[in-house]
């Protein structure tokens, strides 16, 4: 049903905003290490956060969330 639709848009909008929040935490921590090791973690979060936010944001707009 269409309130269906919307609960789960702003459920998948929700969640896409907290995984932006916490890459862009993540980003603001390795841009301020200076170990290669360390960072490296830090770009590696990133990268699989990134990665989440596809995966929610695909799954919200087909419909499989």
């Amino acid at each position: 049903s269409e309130a269906s639709r919307k609960a789960l848009n702003a459920i998948v909008d929700k969640v896409v905003e907290q995984l932006e929040e916490v890459k862009k935490r993540a980003t603001e921590l390795c841009l301020a290490i200076n170990d290669g090791a360390q960072r490296l973690k830090y770009i590696e979060k990133e990268q699989t956060i990134a990665l989440a936010i596809e995966i929610v944001k695909a799954g919200g707009k087909n419909g499989i969330l």
